[in-house]
């Protein structure tokens, strides 16, 4: 029976649907799980209590390649308070706490994405909206646009050359941005002019964009709309990097109105899913998530069923990438979608069998429905809620 594998060494690109290695050529596909906490006090919560590399063994383990890694600008400067479980950690900055965990990942096979998950600390977006934040200050300043793509070519040059670092995803959740109309909020304006600008210092990086809010109580999140990739894409000046990422939550979530699977496919081929089927670019759903109740277990297994062959695969190709949210909760959370039971020490093993169709096989490309990493002894108990999330 087949393990889900971890990603080649070195960079990635993208050749039409397909993530591919640069050193082979070979079709990958990213496997990822959010690790939240540094976007809100610069630490995750959980590193209190377990120690951070045995947090990222059982990401291995459990059958994910990557980590999409949150974070804030403001609380990459933060320092941690003591850590029971992690005393090498204590007294870093968020930022000493980022470089701990790539410096980790690399020595185990994984990979990272950084998620420019919001500006100042703290939950969600930026509250503006938009990938900027006026109300967070820099050098005396309201965050502009310049300062935002100035933080990202910090961060590249930090990481450049490091090939566990492979993508940025650009901002997280856009939702009072526009696509393609030339005007200020204009996303693929700020897109590829924060691309380029990383590229130009490291050209190896995935760049990764988001969508924008649909609005229509159908499906309603916060970057899943990319329907105006149709008529207006990104394009950088190094060809061969541009990712898009929609997210993608059930009515635990956000609310919207249930349907059958056939539905929902049909809208999430319309939103997001004709990037992949019309061999446009490569898919990573950079958040999905579920609770542990029967109707969202099942509304998970439709969705990574969708991932894994959403129609248009190339022969031997992989199906669209995704990272699940959350391995664990954060501060000031609730009704989170994460991996772990509320203890911090087990996966929930029936929602590990639900993802596991997203995860990566490299030797034949397609997914055997197996997960033979996952925590055999994980506790099943339901987690359930009313929606919670927030732009």
């Amino acid at each position: 029976m087949e393990r889900p594998a971890l990603l080649p060494p070195g960079f990635l690109s993208t050749r039409g649907n397909q993530i591919i290695s640069e050193a082979t050529g070979q079709q990958v596909r990213i496997a990822a799980v959010n690790l939240i906490g540094v976007e809100v006090h610069g630490y995750p919560d959980l590193f209190a209590s377990v120690p951070y590399t045995a947090t990222l063994d059982d990401m291995k383990a459990t059958g994910f390649n990557t980590i999409r890694l949150a974070y804030s600008e403001q609380a990459l400067s933060d320092v941690a308070p003591p850590l029971p479980a992690n005393p090498t950690l204590s007294g870093k900055t968020g930022q000493q706490i980022v470089d701990a965990v790539i410096d980790y990942a690399g020595t185990i096979g994984l990979k990272v994405i950084l998620d420019h998950h919001r500006s100042s600390r703290g939950g969600s977006g930026n509250p503006g909206g938009l990938w900027n934040d006026p109300g967070y200050i820099v050098h005396g300043h309201g965050q502009t646009t310049r300062d935002w793509v100035d933080g990202w070519v910090s961060m590249a040059q930090r990481y450049a050359g490091n090939a566990t670092v492979i993508g940025a995803d650009l901002a997280n959740e856009p939702f009072k941005a526009t696509w393609g109309d030339g005007s200020a909020t204009d996303w693929i304006i700020a897109a590829t002019i924060a691309g380029n600008a990383i590229l130009a210092v490291n050209p190896h990086w995935l760049i990764i964009v988001e969508g924008l809010y649909h609005e229509g109580r159908e499906f309603d999140e916060y970057a899943q709309n990319m329907t105006g990739v149709a008529k207006h894409r990104v394009q950088l000046s190094v060809p061969g990097h541009v990712v898009y990422s929609p997210h993608n939550y059930p009515y635990s979530i956000n609310g919207y109105a249930a349907g059958t699977a056939s539905e929902k496919a049909a809208t999430w081929t319309r939103l997001f899913g004709f990037i992949y089927q019309q061999n446009i670019a490569p898919l990573f759903v950079g958040e999905f998530g579920a609770n542990s109740t029967p109707h969202d277990l099942a509304w998970l297994s439709a969705f990574t069923g969708y991932m894994n062959d959403p129609g248009g695969k190339p022969a031997g190709g992989q199906g669209i990438s995704g990272a699940y949210w959350a391995w664990a909760q954060t501060s000031g959370a609730t009704n989170d979608p994460d991996i772990l039971n509320d203890d911090g020490k087990a996966t929930i093993a029936p929602m590990v069998k639900a993802i596991s169709p997203m995860f990566y096989y490299a030797n034949s490309g397609a997914n055997s429905g197996a997960n033979s990493g996952a925590n055999s002894g994980a506790n099943s108990g339901a987690k359930s809620g009313t929606p919670v999330r927030q732009p």
